[in-house]
């Protein structure tokens, strides 16, 4: 039975490298998910009389989640985000 070489890393290091590249990213892709629902967070909590923040910064708060929301959906549909790795 052949077995190609090109479907298998030639070594451990390459198996390393790719692990730790793919745990980098993974980890990148929570610390922003992590920041965006703690910038979310603050708009339910003025609601509910939690923070005295202008309407203003909530509005800029909004925009900036949505746009971080945005450009995680664009690199999952165009291949450019974790799950594609």
């Amino acid at each position: 039975m052949f077995i190609s070489s090109h479907s298998f890393p030639s070594s451990i290091e390459e198996i390393a490298d790719k692990t730790v590249t793919r745990n980098i990213r993974q980890m990148q892709a929570v610390k922003t998910q992590l920041l965006q629902d703690s910038l979310d967070i603050l708009l339910p909590a003025g609601t509910l009389g939690y923070h005295n923040l202008d309407d203003g910064i909530l509005g800029l708060v909004g925009f900036v989640t949505s746009l971080m929301g945005l450009r995680s959906q664009v690199g999952k549909v165009l291949g450019t985000g974790v799950a594609a790795k």
